[in-house]
C-alpha cells in the first residue's frame, strides 16, 4: 500500500470510529429521554393535552430541512476560505460531524470537521476556521433573534441584555474578513496545508448570517409544530417560539459540559415557554422534552438522507489521490 492509501485507510477508520461514539451517546440521551415518556403524557393529560402525530410529522419535515439550511451555510464559508468541496459531500460531512454535539466537551464536531477535511481534502485549517466563523455567527445571530422575539418579555428588566451584549461584541470581532484569514492562515501552517488565496468576502459572511437568521426562525416554525403536536392550547406563534429556541440553545450552549446542551437547554425551555404562553413549568417541561426527541429525530433523519442520497447518486470513488478528490469536488460531485 502507498502510503496515501495508508492515510486515507486510517483517516476512514478514524471517521467511522467517530460515527460509532457519536451514535452511541445520541442512543443513550434516546434511552434516557424516552424513559420519561409516560411522565410527560400524564403531565399533558393532566391539562387535556394529547399528542398529535400530523403536527409531530411536519415538525420533523420543517427541522429537517433547516439542517440542509444550516449545512449549506457551512459549506459557503468553507468554500469562501479555499476549501473545495461538492455541496451534497459538505453538507453531508456536516450534519454527519453535527452528532459530535452529543460527546461532552463541545469540540468533538469542529474536531470531526477537521480531521476529515485534512485527510480527505487537505483542507483541516479551512474546514475549521469555518466551523469558528459559522459558531460565531450562530450565536450572534441566535441573540439577535431572541432579543427581537422575546424583547418586550426579557429585555425590560435586563434579563437578556447583558447576553446579548456579549454575544454582539463576540460577532463583530470575530466575523471580520481579515481575522478569518489570518486565522486560517495560522493554521495552515501548522497542519502543513496550503494558504488561502483571499480571505472571505463580506457579501459571504452577511449571506451566512442572513441564512442562519432564517435558519433560527425554521426553528421556531418546527418547535411552533411540536407544540401543536403536544396539544397546547394557547398559540404562542412561530416567531416567539423563534426566541424560545434560540434563548435556550445559547443558554445549553454556554454550559461547556452538557453535551449537545441537554438538561440545561430542556429546563431554559420549560421556563421560556412558562413565562410566554403562560403555561405551568410541568407542561413546558413535557413540551422541551418532546422538542429534544424532535430535534435529535431530525438530525438522525438527516443523516439518514444524504448518506442514502450518496449511495443512489454514487459517492466520488474511493481514490486515494488528493488531487482526484479535488477535481471531483470542482466538478459538483457529491
Amino acid at each position: 500500500m502507498t502510503a496515501a492509501s495508508v492515510r486515507a485507510h486510517k483517516g476512514r477508520v478514524l471517521g467511522w470510529t467517530f460515527v460509532a461514539v457519536s451514535l452511541g451517546f445520541v442512543a443513550v440521551m434516546l434511552i434516557r429521554q424516552g424513559g420519561q415518556i409516560p411522565d410527560l403524557k400524564r403531565d399533558l393529560g393532566q391539562f387535556g393535552w394529547t399528542l398529535h402525530p400530523g403536527w409531530l410529522a411536519a415538525a420533523l419535515i420543517v427541522g429537517t430541512a433547516d439542517l440542509f439550511l444550516m449545512g449549506w451555510v457551512w459549506v459557503l464559508l468553507f468554500r469562501s476560505l479555499g476549501g473545495r468541496v461538492g455541496v451534497g459531500e459538505g453538507i453531508r460531512v456536516w450534519m454527519t460531524t453535527n452528532l459530535g454535539r452529543y460527546i461532552p466537551g463541545k469540540v468533538w464536531q469542529v474536531s470531526g470537521l477537521a480531521m476529515y477535511m485534512r485527510e480527505r481534502r487537505g483542507a483541516g485549517a479551512a474546514a475549521l476556521t469555518a466551523a469558528g466563523l459559522f459558531q460565531a455567527l450562530v450565536l450572534g445571530t441566535g441573540a439577535a433573534v431572541a432579543a427581537a422575539t422575546l424583547g418586550g418579555v426579557f429585555l425590560a428588566d435586563g434579563a437578556l441584555l447583558p447576553t446579548v451584549i456579549l454575544l454582539g461584541v463576540l460577532l463583530a470581532v470575530l466575523v471580520q474578513p481579515s481575522i478569518a484569514s489570518r486565522v486560517s492562515t495560522a493554521l495552515a501552517r501548522r497542519f502543513g496545508e496550503s494558504t488561502p488565496d483571499t480571505p472571505p468576502g463580506r457579501g459571504t459572511l452577511w449571506a451566512a448570517a442572513i441564512g442562519l437568521v432564517a435558519a433560527w426562525l425554521f426553528n421556531g416554525l418546527g418547535l411552533w409544530c411540536v407544540w401543536r403536536g403536544a396539544g397546547g392550547a394557547v398559540d404562542p406563534g412561530p416567531l416567539t417560539m423563534a426566541g424560545v429556541y434560540s434563548a435556550a440553545y445559547l443558554a445549553g450552549y454556554l454550559v461547556l459540559f452538557a453535551p449537545g446542551g441537554l438538561i440545561v437547554r430542556e429546563g431554559a425551555m420549560a421556563a421560556l415557554l412558562a413565562a410566554t404562553a403562560g403555561v405551568p413549568v410541568s407542561v413546558g417541561a413535557a413540551v422541551a422534552i418532546v422538542a429534544r426527541l424532535w430535534a435529535t429525530a431530525t438530525e438522525l433523519l438527516g443523516v439518514t438522507i444524504v448518506w442514502g442520497w450518496s449511495a443512489v447518486r454514487g459517492a466520488p470513488a474511493g481514490s486515494d489521490d488528493l488531487k482526484e478528490r479535488n477535481d471531483y469536488a470542482d466538478r459538483g460531485g457529491i
